[in-house]
Formats: structure tokens, C-alpha cells, sequence
């Protein structure tokens, strides 16, 4: 077996299984698109009593909370801002704005910038 055949086995094999390392894992669901996405996420977050976990690495912050602005009809008051904004909730033991609304969404994004504040403000 010469050196070229050695280099391109190894390679070929290599190949294969970082394809199908890529294939079974698919973190952007790309193969597999019948997995849960951000908007069947949104509405069982909704739907939910005491939330649910949302791993950091499955959705981009701005598709979740761009699913979860279809969702706005819900609530009474609805919140847009930065990092800062998103301790603001009514489903704590102190609940915020209780005064105001019975029930919030909070629409915060980390890093928020005017694009954002105006692209959700129009979504709600």
C-alpha cells in the first residue's frame, strides 16, 4: 500500500465521521426538521406552569423570543428592552408590574440594539 493510498483512506475515513458525527447530532436542524423548533418551544413555554429548560446552544435568542412575539395576544403588557429588562416577570413570587398587568411577556434580548426594540415592538 503506497503513501497516497494511506493518506486518502485516512482521510475518507475521517471524513465520515465527522459527516456523520454531524448527521446524528445536527445541532442547527438542518437534517432532521422534525425536531422541537423555537415556535412549538414558545408555545409549551407558554403553556407552561413552571417553564421550561432551554438549552443555551439550541436556539438563537432572537428566533425564540421573534416565536414567542406570535404570542403577545396572551398577555396583558408586554415587555421589550436589553439583558437588563429580563428579570422583569409575573410569574415570580414578586411578581413585576402587578399594578398594570395581570400577565406579561417578556420580550428581552441580551445586547438589544433600536433594530431590535422596533423589529419586536411590531411583532407583539
Amino acid at each position: 500500500m503506497s503513501y497516497l493510498d494511506s493518506l486518502l483512506g485516512t482521510s475518507l475515513l475521517l471524513l465520515i465521521l465527522v459527516a456523520s458525527l454531524n448527521y446524528f447530532t445536527d445541532p442547527g436542524s438542518v437534517y432532521h426538521g422534525d425536531r422541537l423548533n423555537s415556535e412549538t418551544f414558545s408555545i409549551a413555554l407558554i403553556n407552561s406552569k413552571h417553564g421550561l429548560w432551554w438549552p443555551k446552544s439550541s436556539w438563537e435568542e432572537r428566533s425564540l423570543k421573534k416565536a414567542l412575539a406570535k404570542q403577545a395576544y396572551q398577555a396583558d403588557c408586554v415587555v421589550i428592552g436589553s439583558s437588563h429588562a429580563m428579570e422583569i416577570s409575573s410569574h415570580r413570587e414578586n411578581k413585576s408590574l402587578t399594578d398594570n398587568c395581570l400577565s406579561l411577556l417578556n420580550l428581552s434580548v441580551s445586547g438589544a440594539s433600536i433594530e431590535d426594540h422596533i423589529t419586536l415592538t411590531y411583532l407583539a
